[in-house]
């Protein structure tokens, strides 16, 4: 059976000026409402109420070391890490739920991405180059689901995506609603029957990958 994890990074809100927190949410039900009951085990992280740990340098020290060689404190500072990786190893696609904030990645997102970051795990380093860096996740797919303004939420998706495509994850989808305030009430019921459409749509493509794996 496979598996879709869902990454909320914002906290759900009915503060009117929260849009697209509010939007980027609706965009990620729609998408497990299309893909829910076809044979798919569908996993929840909320990145806005449960926040992962920053990335230390006791941190990285601890994931530095082979782990037999890890201490007990470093076993358990690195428990939450464990558990955030072992979700994106088990999912096949991983849905990422990000409103553009300030020109910049949330910033629950922004730690998770960083507690994914696990040499031996995510990636791996050729033995006679260190410089040479094989990610892991090639055989996952990424869908990025986002709401913003401007071109600013573009450089956001962008960044998210360097960060997976470093971990070797080449398959991607971005879904983009852009609203502005000054839109009427039809113009934002336009762009949202659009973007439903190409929700519907990337989750037609979710489905003939699992297809095809059967």
């Amino acid at each position: 059976m496979p598996q879709i994890l869902f990454i909320q990074s914002v906290p759900p809100t009915t503060n009117t000026r929260d849009e697209q927190g509010t939007i980027t949410r609706k965009m990620a039900r729609k998408l497990k409402e299309a893909v829910r009951g076809r044979g798919a085990h569908v996993v929840d992280r909320d990145l806005a109420t449960r926040p992962p740990c920053l990335v230390d340098a006791f941190w990285k020290d601890a994931a530095s070391r082979v782990a037999d060689e890890r201490t007990d404190d470093q076993k358990s500072r690195l428990r939450e890490s464990d558990e955030l990786v072992d979700e994106v190893m088990l999912s096949d696609v991983i849905v990422v739920s990000c409103p553009e904030y300030g020109y910049g990645t949330p910033a629950p997102l922004a730690a998770w991405l960083d507690n994914l970051v696990r040499p031996g795990c995510t990636y791996t380093v050729n033995e006679r180059n260190p410089e040479v860096v094989y990610g892991l996740l090639h055989n996952k797919k990424v869908v990025v689901l986002m709401s913003g303004e401007d071109d600013k939420a573009e450089e956001t998706a962008e960044a998210i995506r360097r960060r997976f495509s470093k971990l070797g994850v080449r398959n991607f989808d971005l879904v983009k609603m852009r609203l502005a305030p000054q839109d009427d009430p039809d113009i934002r019921q336009r762009k949202w029957d659009q973007t439903q459409t190409h929700i519907l749509s990337v989750a037609r493509g979710i489905q003939s990958r699992w297809n095809q794996a059967a």
